[in-house]
């Protein structure tokens, strides 16, 4: 047999494992986090009163799961938690305020720790997180500043701080947003990405390291919030079709993009170890801030 036939089955084995591993997270995937972690268990959304965080509050509050939101700006929480009231008023809901441009500051973790600890928490969803984008020598030193501390101080001491609740049960799940920029070059988003696929990294490690706890990257692509200006494309996600593709995935994968689309999205950009998204991210961004701005 010809080297070049080898080639081409082993590139076809290849890629029909990828379709039967696709096919069987698909067939098997469970977005219930009770029926994963337990009745009556707790979900604490940081930043939850917008976006995917919202989304996630509103997922757990159709399925019966407690919810505990860690939010910055209290009425919007509380006008939240009437939402979730109206789509199930079962679950116990709780509000923990913190604004996360403060959280270098001492205790700042230990203050939210204390008001969740007796809390019995089946899953974590790390969500905050801010967005600057722009030239990057045109930008303004506070809005990168804030970029790199909320994007990523959160997600290391929030999981440090609730990971000894999370290994005393039998089971549960951590999920951090990274981002499909985080997988990529991508200009004018430069210090987001760059904070994204540092999610990405230590979000998968512990993934390795830590053992009964669910660990999720997840790195969707554009999510129709209003981040990206609430935009609505054939690339583009609803909020709700993002989080229930990201829990029914959660604990079968460490990172996933999240919906079919943008899974297809990431595939596609991913051939040639990302070569041709080195190419493609460039015009997407240039043309996405030409017209924004």
């Amino acid at each position: 047999m010809e080297i070049i036939e080898w080639i081409g089955i082993i590139v076809f084995c290849y890629f029909g494992y990828l379709l039967v591993k696709e096919v069987k997270i698909i067939l098997s995937g469970n977005s219930n986090v009770q029926q994963k972690y337990g009745q009556g268990c707790w979900a604490l959304v940081t930043g939850g009163t917008d976006g995917i965080g919202k989304g996630f509050c509103q997922e757990f509050a159709r399925q019966g799961a407690n919810v505990c939101i860690v939010a910055r700006n209290k009425s919007k929480a509380e006008n939240l938690i009437k939402e979730l009231k109206e789509i199930n008023n079962k679950p116990q809901y709780k509000i923990v305020i913190a604004d996360f441009q403060d959280c270098l500051k001492d205790t700042f973790f230990e203050q939210i720790y204390s008001e969740v600890k007796d809390l019995d928490i089946g899953v974590l969803v790390n969500n905050v997180g801010v967005l600057t984008v722009g030239e990057f020598d045109k930008t303004l030193d506070i809005d990168q500043q804030n970029q790199i501390i909320i994007n990523c101080i959160p997600v290391v001491f929030m999981t440090k701080y609730i990971l000894p609740i999370l290994k005393k049960r039998k089971r549960s799940g951590v999920i951090s947003l990274s981002s499909l920029t985080g997988r990529f070059a991508y200009p004018y988003y430069q210090v987001y990405s760059a904070t994204k696929a540092f999610n990405d990294n230590f979000t998968r490690s512990l993934q390795i390291e830590v053992e009964n706890v669910d660990f999720l990257s997840l790195q969707p692509g554009f999510v129709q919030t209003a981040m990206v200006k609430n935009q609505t494309d054939i690339l583009t996600v609803s909020t709700q079709q993002c989080v229930t593709a990201a829990l029914s995935q959660l604990g079968l994968k460490d990172a996933t993009a999240g919906h079919l689309i943008h899974r297809l999205q990431t595939f596609i950009f991913s051939l040639s170890e990302g070569k041709l998204m080195d190419i493609i991210s460039p015009i997407i961004a240039k043309q996405l801030y030409k017209q924004k701005h």
